[in-house]
């Protein structure tokens, strides 16, 4: 079993939203034999979040991400940026 690391943090605005990171880092291989990543985003309270899913023949095409409120924006804005810095802390070799 691939070793996976993780990193949560809560952001508190009018809304209180939760975003969780877990990556087994890189692999070396495409998604059969690569790394495994998954991101996630938790309402804790207040918040308007959203999220659909494109299909195409049976296959998850996109995903997209709709919140709605300042306070959404912003706890977001801070959970994108938290996600992208603990890939990046996660995936150093």
């Amino acid at each position: 079993m691939i070793p996976l690391r993780q990193s949560t943090r809560t952001f508190v605005d009018a809304c209180t939203i939760r975003s969780t990171v877990t990556t087994s880092g890189f692999c070396g291989g495409d998604s059969g034999h690569g790394g495994a990543t998954v991101i996630e985003f938790d309402d804790l309270g207040g918040a308007d979040i959203r999220c659909a899913f494109v299909r195409d023949a049976g296959v998850d095409k996109k995903i997209a991400i709709n919140v709605h409120g300042d306070a959404e924006l912003r706890a977001m804005i801070k959970a994108f940026r938290f996600v992208a810095d603990s890939l990046e802390a996660l995936t150093r070799e």
